[in-house]
Parts: C-alpha cells; structure tokens; sequence
C-alpha cells in the first residue's frame, strides 16, 4: 500500500474504548503523533479545520503536549466522509503523515445534509462554554457567600468602633463643661453622683479623684459645710477642672 510514497512520521487516532463511528458522528479522539525527525507539526495546525479533507474534520484540540519527537493529546473530530485506503495520510510542509486508526470500526451513514455536523460541532463547544460558565458562577458564589460577608463584617465593626469613639469623644466635651462650670456644692455633689462615668478620663490623676471622694464621703450628709471644709473641696476639685480643660 501506497507504493513510491515515503511517510516521516504517523498518526495514531482512536477513541477510548472500541466503537462504531459513523459518518456525520461527532467524538473526542486520542490521538499520537510520532515523528522519525523533529518538525513543527502539531494536531493544533488543523484546529477549526479537515484534517483530511472532506473526510475529517477536526473543531477542537482539547489538550496538546509535544516534544522534538513525540507529540500526543485529546481533540474533538467529525467523521465527515468515508475512510478508505486513499485517505488516510496528510502532507505538512511537504512531509507525509500516514494515519493509524486504532480502536475505530467505521461504518457508512448516508446524511442529506452536511450543516449537520456544523450543529453538532457548535453543541460541543457550547458545552464547554456552559463549563465555563458555571466555574465563573461557582467563583461569584464562592466570593459572596466567603468574602462579602467577611467584608461586611469588617465593615460594620470599623462603624462600631467610630460610633463608640465619638460617643467617648462626646461624653468627654459633656464633662469637661460640666467640671469648668461648676462653682457651687450641688455641682460638685452632681459630678461626684456621676464619678464612675468620668473617672476614667483622668487616670493620671488617681490621687487627686481618691483625696476628693474621701473628702466628700466625710462631709456629703452635712446639711453645711464649713468654710474649711468647702475651700478645701473646692482646692482639690480645681485641680482636676484644670486637668479636664486640658482634655479636649
């Protein structure tokens, strides 16, 4: 068979198990190529195109790995026409390609209309766009169920944590008036019943708001203070107004 004509490499097609492949049929192949000398073939040349005309049509090269000498890998291909001896070899760049079928029992199917197999064609690659698509909606779904409410909840504990500081930031303008406008002992008394709400803005100055709570422990149920005793308040109380003016 073929007589006179010499072949530089092979090509081995077949399908995953043996099967039946008729004409206008679509299916992936495996296909190998095995080169007697290094050259730039590859199953992806003919991608979107015959392979071996009107007889092969290959639509889609699905993997690919290639070397100097061997190049392998998964396509899609149409069964166009009928296989016979006459057709089974390619020439790239002025080199023959003889063609293997392993695996592959084909059988003639007579189909009126051709466009068929564009159809067929298109229904393959629709699939795997629909592939596509659903890893790309399975990532938008990943990304909102994992990292929007990761997002949202660092967004509403980053307005918590403002909230709280201008409610501080507040509380402190309320007694920092509070303390610069008292004079009189009811607005000391005032600021003592509400110790435990400022107390805490002046930590450094433990001593002084001790040395003033025991001075009005001592004294607060005295229906009058004397004038040693209120001066001597109102020294200790003018220290911390002095610290509170100094807060904001």
């Amino acid at each position: 068979m073929f007589v006179g004509c010499s072949f530089a490499s092979e090509i081995k097609i077949s399908l995953n198990k043996e099967g039946k492949f008729l004409i206008g049929e679509t299916k992936r192949i495996f296909w190998e190529v095995l080169k007697n000398t290094p050259d730039e073939f590859t199953m992806g040349n003919f991608e979107g195109n015959y392979l071996i005309e009107d007889v092969i049509y290959l639509s889609e090269v699905l993997t690919n790995e290639s070397s100097d000498t061997y190049s392998s890998g998964t396509a899609i291909m149409t069964l166009v026409g009928p296989i016979n001896e006459k057709n089974t070899f390619l020439k790239f760049k002025e080199k023959n390609y003889q063609i293997h079928f392993e695996k592959i029992e084909f059988e003639l199917k007579d189909i009126k209309d051709t466009n068929a197999l564009i159809v067929i064609e298109e229904s393959l690659t629709t699939n795997r766009n629909y592939y596509y698509l659903y890893v790309i909606f399975l990532n938008l779904l990943l990304f909102f169920f994992l990292v929007v409410p990761i997002w949202i909840k660092r967004r509403r504990r980053k307005l918590q944590l403002k909230e709280e500081l201008e409610k501080t930031e507040n509380k402190k303008r309320k007694y920092q008036k509070m303390f610069l406008d008292a004079e009189s002992r009811q607005d000391i008394e005032k600021l003592y019943a509400l110790r435990a709400e400022w107390r805490f803005f002046l930590e450094g100055e433990t001593s002084e708001i001790e040395e003033l709570f025991t001075s009005i422990e001592k004294i607060q149920y005295k229906k009058e203070w004397s004038n040693i005793e209120e001066n001597n308040i109102k020294n200790i109380f003018n220290k911390l107004k002095e610290e509170f003016s100094k807060l904001i």
